[in-house]
């Protein structure tokens, strides 16, 4: 069995006109998806900051919440800046580094979220892991990552690193169905946006749909809290 973690309380909770906007982003996906029922997408933003692992994880709950947690697992892919072990308070020893690199299975790695039954593969802190995932022999362990969780859920979410500043995004995002990408409204400029998009394009990647986020209450308070 997965070792269980209680989520930080309130990260879970949504609101009904939170839930309308996954609702659509649902749908999208589906849609661009053509009729696959289960599949590997990545969340992507241009910079740090701007929502990428909040809406990660309430997508992740919004599937549990349909199709039950044990279908659902989500990936932390942001090995330079993660956040799941800080925030909810775990020591994670093995994680996405060491899944890659080979000295741990999949399943060792994995933790089981108690209220929603999403199982999470997080990013180990204090290990950047760069020389795996950010090379080109990475590719490989990346694609088998993917292959391997499939087998064991119907859908694999990537809480993903920021496109400009690294190489990491594009490489994920040729391992998986497709990129949903986020941006900061009021914040990130246009050309900036392009840039990201054209950087995920030049990888191979499959852009999914694009999320306006943080508008007016476009996210629960709590959720600006945890950024």
């Amino acid at each position: 069995m997965d070792p269980q973690v209680t989520m930080k309380k309130g990260f879970g909770q949504m609101i009904p006109a939170f839930r309308e906007e996954l609702h659509r982003l649902d749908q999208a996906i589906a849609q661009e998806m053509g009729g696959k029922t289960d599949f590997a997408i990545q969340f992507a933003s241009s910079y740090f900051g701007e929502g990428v692992s909040a809406i990660t994880f309430s997508y992740a709950l919004f599937l549990a919440s349909i199709y039950g947690g044990g279908h659902v697992m989500v990936i932390e892919g942001n090995i330079r800046r993660p956040t799941f072990a800080a925030i909810n308070g775990v020591n994670v020893e093995r994680g996405l580094q060491s899944v890659l690199n080979g000295t741990a299975r999949l399943k060792d790695g994995l933790l089981l979220l108690r209220d929603s039954g999403i199982s999470v593969l997080p990013a180990e802190e204090g290990r950047s892991g760069v020389d795996v995932l950010a090379s080109e022999r990475s590719r490989f362990p990346l694609g088998e990552l993917i292959r391997e969780s499939m087998e064991r859920f119907r859908f694999v979410l990537i809480d993903g690193p920021p496109v400009i500043p690294f190489v990491d995004a594009a490489l994920l995002a040729g391992a998986v169905d497709g990129v949903v990408f986020v941006i900061e409204s009021n914040r990130t400029r246009a050309q900036v946006v392009e840039h990201a998009l054209d950087k995920l394009g030049a990888a191979g990647a499959r852009i999914l749909g694009t999320i306006l986020n943080k508008r007016e209450f476009h996210i629960p308070g709590f959720i600006y809290k945890i950024l």
